[in-house]
């Protein structure tokens, strides 16, 4: 916080104030693949590093209306 009021003294005199983001529901898009495993069929992610996939059950941080 220091350093973003020092960043931007010379536009504003302004203190910026930080709000707590909600603790589930809070992503608004999300990106899912589908995959079928035999006679499964499931969400996946992959992970960014491994590029392995991992399955999706459930993803509490994206919006009520993606989980529903």
């Amino acid at each position: 916080m220091v350093r973003l009021q020092s960043m931007m003294a010379p536009f504003s005199d302004l203190v910026p104030e930080v709000f707590r983001s909600p603790v589930s529901h809070y992503r608004m898009r999300a990106e899912f693949r589908i995959w079928h495993d035999g006679d499964d069929l499931y969400h996946i992610i992959f992970d960014q590093q491994t590029k392995s996939r991992i399955r999706v059950d459930s993803f509490p941080a994206a919006s009520e209306l993606i989980n529903s």
